[in-house]
């Protein structure tokens, strides 16, 4: 009795070593795949960032080359437009507004040396003069100009 229990706790203590081993071995395969899940997690999230940061820069590299300059050029034609459309809003008063020239009496003029330095002149259309100064603004539906000299 006493063999059979020798052989017995033989093979226990055989099977117990092949547990360990087992045990070991795979210890050491879940190291390997945990090793390997933690690289390529660690890439993925790496990637992934990546991609949220070159997402972000080409929005930011948007907004600088294409959105911020469409922006201002959309301001500027809304300023091109106002201008287009000039308000003509204070009635000529022939006391005051005496020197009315046509617009091609101005170019003459001009040409003979006036500038802002000389007096200052307005757009005048229909009888009604602008704010807007003739050395400061284009004609555009202008017909005439008051002229106030120094």
């Amino acid at each position: 009795m006493k063999t059979y229990l020798n052989n017995i706790w033989k093979k226990l203590l055989a099977f117990d070593a092949q547990i360990e081993k087992s045990i070991v071995l795979i210890n050491e395969k879940l190291l390997v795949w945990m090793l390997i899940f933690t690289v390529f997690a660690g890439l993925f999230v790496g990637f992934m960032i990546g991609i949220s940061i070159n997402i972000w820069l080409g929005i930011a590299m948007a907004d600088a080359f294409y959105i911020i300059p469409l922006y201002f050029a959309l301001k500027r034609h809304e300023a091109n437009q106002k201008l287009k459309t000039r308000q003509y809003n204070i009635k000529l008063d022939p006391d005051l507004d005496e020197d009315i020239y046509t617009l091609e009496e101005w170019e003459i003029a001009k040409v003979q040396c006036i500038n802002n330095y000389d007096g200052c002149g307005y757009w005048v259309k229909n009888g009604m003069k602008s704010n807007d100064e003739v050395f400061n603004t284009p004609e555009l539906d202008a017909t005439h100009i008051t002229w106030y000299s120094k």
